[in-house]
């Protein structure tokens, strides 16, 4: 649906002429509330030309527009590579607590912390032609306004999209029950608890198209 499309659909009961403004500032709200409850696969990506350009560096950049990052970075060395193990900060200065030291360990990366927009590496890489792949959604807020030619989930979950503005547009207008009715058909009675309503739905599919079988390896115990 184009954003004018969606407009309508809303204003077929949101009724309201004046609010229109208001109301694409609702969906482009609501757009950006699914990607972050849902982490969508089509907004899911990866890079794997992340790599730092001078020995002694060993923190890069994370890419511009990251949402969330899914999984462990995975540090490249030709036909080598593996996991990096995620630390919290405090973790990380505890193994590394001054990188900046001119006689400080280089290494192969075994560790890695997310700090400040930083992806922090431990021990300070060796080489600089080590490359790093990161998985993760895309953050980036999408504006619809009128000339908008497809919004985000509209072809597949356009009732959700309308529950969710509509919880907006009427808390907006301070209709505190209408408000309420349509965020339970968005999300649920206890959204903080558990995602319900129209938005669970898109979760679930999505945990089930993203599902893997497991198994439990064997340890010879």
């Amino acid at each position: 649906m184009t954003g004018a499309e969606l407009l309508a659909y809303v204003k077929k009961v949101f009724k309201r002429t004046d609010k229109d403004t208001e109301v694409y500032e609702a969906i482009t709200d609501t757009v950006a509330h699914i990607k972050t409850r849902v982490d969508p696969d089509a907004y899911k990506t990866l890079t794997t030309s992340l790599a730092i350009s001078t020995l002694g560096e060993y923190k890069i950049a994370v890419p511009a527009a990251t949402g969330t990052i899914i999984g462990d970075v995975i540090v490249k060395d030709g036909e080598n590579s593996y996991e990096l193990v995620k630390k919290t900060k405090a973790e990380f200065d505890r193994l590394y607590p001054n990188q900046d030291a001119t006689d400080a360990v280089r290494a192969m990366p075994d560790h890695w912390c997310l700090y400040g927009g930083y992806i922090y590496l431990g021990h300070n890489p060796d080489k600089t032609t080590y490359t790093y792949t990161l998985n993760y959604t895309t953050g980036t807020l999408e504006t619809i306004t009128a000339s908008t030619a497809s919004v985000p989930f509209s072809a597949r979950y356009r009732e959700c999209l309308r529950a969710g503005t509509l919880k907006r547009a009427f808390q907006l207008v301070e209709n505190a029950d209408l408000a309420e009715y349509w965020g339970v058909q968005f999300e649920g009675p206890q959204p903080d608890i558990e995602v319900g309503g129209l938005l669970g739905q898109i979760l679930r599919e999505e945990r089930r198209n993203a599902y893997a079988p497991g198994s439990t390896q064997y340890q010879d115990i």
